[in-house]
């Protein structure tokens, strides 16, 4: 009771009659009376009904309680004695304004329902107390509003007792009051509110005290149902909801009318609808596993007609709403998840969380999980004792981890827990929610994805189901060729689901294949890329082949690629020596650079990752994630450009700080915050970005997804966040430019990225390290020189060289011309011998030509040309040029055919005769001589062959060498008579002019012969027989 007791007068019951037009002291009882709720308070707030306090500040009893027996207070209006609804004073602290609501349930409200119930305050009234009934219109709402004096949809008051706070006006003993309902314009669903509403109350105020509600009941009288019915719409207490969690549905207009019957139906598709057993209330509740219309079928019985509402559907809420929080748990005794690894997924988690559950769903990036696939998973469990390993995946995305769904990985103590889960192919695809539950000492059941146990962690994942693909090569390995040592790179390219690979080899066709294994030699041996360094001879037409196998993939093979390692090919210099005279000072000769080309090697190389989709921990920490390759590069590499592409999935990428540390120690930035502004928004990351030492754009000056290529983003200073991961060690980048990194070509490569502001996360996906280098393929070698005679070891020629010995260097002073052979020994390669010419030449001859029998020549005449050389040379080889000396600019031109020494001159071979000898036994290697044959001066008409058979050539001579002279020929039978004429241009010496009277009748011809101006200049006989 309330401790602050003054006696009072006890009004008897007087108040029960007011003038309120709404309130009936009675109701007449009509035959079709309908009793839609009646409520004796056996608890104080029973199923349907709802209450809400809006008292500020709250009291100690913050609810409408259960009623409290007599002596303590009052007994209730009907047994048993506690069952009645209590209001109290305690309801508020203080000396402040009571609220407290209580909500009936909802019906359909019509005019002339009547609401009765029953109330009553204390016997020994000493603080006055109020209660007010208020109605809403507005279906199942309890809005009142969030302040104490606001009503909220509960606008019309029914009945206020004791607005006046007289200590007189409440009634002392249990009164019943009565409501009938009036200006409501249709049917419509609502509710009735008690609240109990004092002002000035609380423990030290001057009203309230305590209150009881009992005996509540509300009835309905339909009318006569005919025709069809008209039931309305059907609502939904949720539009959606989660899997065996209870919901409402109910009509908008429920039936009021005598004679109509309810039958509730279900759809999945809004189509085909099903009665559902017993459901035949004006309210149906129920639970789903699917999106669900529902609908009641309303039938009047007077008139045999039906009709269903208008159904609403039920849809499911998202499943990552409806997922069960774990009961807590005790994981401070190391009974707890340290790392989980599954899809891609590689999360650390430190120490214990304060209730054992931890939700990543959101924070940790989706792995990456096939169906119809067992898919490897590593758990790392604390050193608490036997902890037990449990995964659940909720396959048909219920929203709850169901029996099928479980997997006990194993057990461990500190150590890793490895295992697969073997995800059925009828699983839906997309992001599914993983749990996982560690426990000590006691097996997890596949029932227990929720409940309580006493040590143990629990921890909450994403992973996106896609189908199992089935692994296909959609490219094969090629041949290589190479040079002993050198270096070769065989590659698969293969498209599927968790494939694995294994490199194979053998020496021949004919060969058992071997597994080969990673070594100083060979990296890449169980990825799609094998890698070779310092191949030998001994491996020349090897074959290698790539084995694949994966989760849905049987065995598979590549096509076979064959290894081709040519000799070793070595370079001397110089290469050779020629000389023309005695050598006395040795010339030297060493081994400089070993390669196929004579000269250095340079290749490209990319080395990809082979730890992929790793997940990079959002947590505002500069730690961050590493990720290495090893680099095994030629000896003697030298770098001259290299380049890293990136594949990372992140939400906001102007996050990410991710820096390169090479195997000299340097640590390079490659994204520094893009260039420290944090981005301009939200993104999907990095799509094939290449950071290259060539780059010149700004990666602050692209965009998502930045595919492309880009300068490193390396500050000259640490700005407001650190530099580098500080996993990396140094912590902050110490070079600006890719050059640093060089000075240590093999060893691990290090990339480090951290992400330095919440809340988003991300995954590096892959990355590669692409390497220009140059190298020289085994330098120095030692040689065995062949013959040893004239050869020296030292540059003074004092110190002959030993037959058998190797030496890189030697000095060689013979006394001919002398071929010497360099042989490289080498265990691992083949080598292909060197021959190094030495070469002392013979002083250049004396050529000289003759002419015999004559220099100067006229028609019919012949000159026979011989070029002599001195000292006489079997090596020496010839060719023959001519040059119009009659043009002036004509230069000399080689004589097809004439490649002897001797050479045929005859009338139209005028001119200046060269002969050039070749001799590659002398100095120069050739040597020449000139002589000119001329024309002889003669006034002789040549005419020949003369006799003839009517076909001639005449000839006469040009004294203006090279210039055109027009001539006129004419021809006179032996009568006198003309036979032929013809006109002429000469141009040569002695220029030819044919003649063609082969119609012409045998006999004695005169042949005469003017010039332009009909001079005449020559005649002469010809005879035609």
């Amino acid at each position: 009771m309330q401790p602050k007791f003054t006696p009072r007068n006890l009004w008897s019951y007087c108040m029960k009659i007011f003038a309120i037009a709404m309130i009936f002291v009675s109701a007449t009882q009509v035959s079709n009376a309908q009793v839609l709720f009646s409520e004796g308070f056996a608890t104080a707030v029973p199923a349907g009904w709802a209450q809400q306090n809006l008292s500020t500040p709250v009291g100690t009893i913050p609810t409408w309680s259960q009623g409290i027996p007599a002596p303590n207070l009052f007994d209730a209006h009907s047994a048993p004695a506690n069952s009645y609804a209590r209001g109290s004073f305690n309801n508020v602290a203080g000396n402040n304004t009571i609220s407290n609501w209580l909500f009936a349930p909802t019906v359909t409200i019509t005019n002339g329902d009547k609401l009765t119930f029953w109330t009553r305050t204390v016997t020994d009234v000493g603080f006055a107390d109020r209660l007010q009934v208020r109605l809403s219109t507005n279906g199942a709402s309890t809005n009142v509003g969030a302040s104490n004096t606001s009503v909220g949809d509960f606008s019309t008051l029914l009945l206020d007792i004791n607005p006046t706070y007289t200590l007189t006006d409440y009634p002392n003993s249990w009164t019943q009051f009565t409501v009938i309902i009036t200006g409501i314009p249709a049917p419509i669903q609502g509710r009735v509110a008690f609240r109990y509403f004092v002002e000035s109350g609380g423990p030290a105020g001057d009203n309230s005290d305590n209150i009881g509600l009992d005996d509540v009941e509300y009835t309905t009288f339909p009318s006569v149902c005919a025709g069809t019915p008209t039931p309305g719409a059907t609502l939904a207490s949720v539009p959606d909801i989660c899997p065996t969690i209870p919901f409402t549905v109910s009509l908008a207009s429920p039936p009021n009318a005598a004679g109509l019957s309810i039958q509730w139906e279900s759809s999945t598709d809004n189509i085909s609808y099903n009665p559902i057993p017993g459901a035949t209330n004006p309210t149906y509740t129920t639970s789903i596993a699917t999106a669900t219309w529902f609908r009641a079928n309303i039938t009047c019985s007077n008139s045999g007609l039906s009709a269903p509402s208008t159904p609403v559907q039920v849809n499911m809420s998202p499943a990552t709403s409806c997922y069960c929080i774990p009961a807590a748990t005790n994981c401070t005794f190391d009974d707890e998840i340290l790392n989980v690894k599954f899809g891609g997924i590689d999360n650390s988690s430190s120490g214990c969380s304060g209730s054992g559950y931890s939700n990543y769903s959101t924070s940790v990036p989706a792995g990456n999980v096939f169906s119809g696939a067992a898919n490897p998973m590593t758990v790392r469990v604390g050193p608490g004792g036997t902890e037990h390993v449990g995964v659940w995946i909720d396959y048909n995305h219920n929203g709850t981890f169901d029996v099928a769904e479980f997997t006990a990985l194993g057990t461990g103590n500190g150590s890793n827990v490895n295992g697969t889960i073997t995800i059925p192919s009828t699983a839906l695809n997309g992001n599914t929610r993983m749990r996982i539950r560690v426990r000590f000492n006691a097996a997890n059941p596949a029932t227990n994805a929720c409940g309580a146990y006493t040590f143990g962690e629990t921890e909450d994942y994403t992973v996106n189901i896609t189908p199992c693909v089935a692994g296909a090569f959609t490219a094969q390995p090629a041949d290589v060729t190479t040079m002993c040592p050198g270096f070769a790179t065989f590659s698969a390219t293969v498209e599927g689901s968790l494939i694995t690979y294994q490199w194979q080899t053998r020496a021949s066709a004919t060969a058992l294949w071997t597994n080969i294994a990673n070594g100083p030699n060979v990296t890449g041996a169980t990825t799609n890329t094998l890698n070779l360094t310092n191949a030998t001879s001994a491996m020349d037409g090897s074959q290698y082949r790539v084995v694949i196998n994966g989760a849905c993939t049987a065995t598979d093979f590549s096509s076979i690629a064959t290894l081709t390692v040519n000799p070793l090919l070595i370079e001397v210099n110089p290469p050779s020596y020629t000389t023309c005279s005695p050598i006395t000072t040795p010339v030297g000769f060493a081994i400089t650079t070993i390669n196929a080309s004579g000269s250095s090697v340079t290749e490209t190389n990319s080395f990809s990752s082979t730890t992929n989709n790793v997940s990079i921990p959002d947590v505002g920490s500069s730690t961050g994630i590493t990720n290495t390759i090893p680099v095994n590069l030629p000896a003697g590499a030298v770098i001259s450009a290299a380049s890293v592409t990136l594949n990372i999935n992140h939400t906001w990428i102007g996050d990410l700080v991710v820096a390169l540390k090479a195997p000299n120690g340097n640590v390079l930035n490659l994204d520094y915050g893009l260039t420290q502004t944090g981005g301009a928004g939200a993104t999907t990351g990095f799509t094939n970005t290449v950071i290259s030492s060539t780059g010149t754009a700004t990666l602050v000056s692209g965009s998502n997804p930045w595919t492309g290529t880009f300068k490193p983003d390396a500050p000259t200073a640490p700005g407001t966040v650190p530099t580098a991961p500080s996993s990396l060690s140094p912590s902050n980048a110490n070079v600006f430019n890719f050059a640093g990194l060089y000075s240590v070509p093999s060893g691990n490569w290090t990339l480090g990225v951290f992400d330095f502001a919440t809340p988003d996360g991300g995954t590096l996906v892959d990355w590669k390290l692409t390497l220009t280098y140059t190298y020289q393929v085994g330098v120095p070698y030692t040689a065995v020189w062949t013959p040893a005679a004239g050869l020296f070891t030292d540059a003074a020629g004092t110190n002959p060289y030993v037959d058998g010995t190797e030496a890189d260097s030697v000095w060689a002073a013979p006394g001919s011309t002398t071929i010497y052979t360099a042989t490289v020994n080498s265990a691992a390669c083949s080598v292909i011998p060197v021959e190094v010419p030495v070469r002392i030449l013979k002083p250049d001859p004396t050529t000289t030509i003759t002419a015999a029998p004559f220099t100067q020549l006229y028609p019919g005449l012949r000159t026979l040309l011989t070029a002599k050389i001195d000292p006489t040379s079997t090596a020496a080889t010839y060719q023959w040029f001519l040059r119009d000396v009659s043009n002036p600019t004509a230069v000399s031109e080689p004589v097809a055919g004439a490649t002897s020494s001797t050479l045929e001159v005859n009338i139209d071979g005028l001119g200046e005769y060269t002969v050039e000898v070749t001799d590659p036994t002398v100095c120069s290697g050739k040597t020449s001589a000139t002589i000119n044959i001329t024309d002889s001066l003669n006034t002789t008409l040549f005419i020949y062959p003369n006799p003839n058979s009517g076909v001639f050539q005449v000839r006469y001579h040009n004294k203006a060498k090279g210039v055109a002279s027009p001539r006129f020929l004419t021809v006179y039978d032996s009568k006198g008579s003309r036979v032929f004429s013809s006109k002429f241009i000469v141009n040569n010496i002695f220029g030819r002019m044919d003649v063609d009277m082969s119609r012409q009748p045998k006999g004695v011809y005169v042949v005469d012969l003017t010039d332009a101006s009909g001079n005449r200049l020559q005649s002469e006989r010809v005879i035609i027989f």
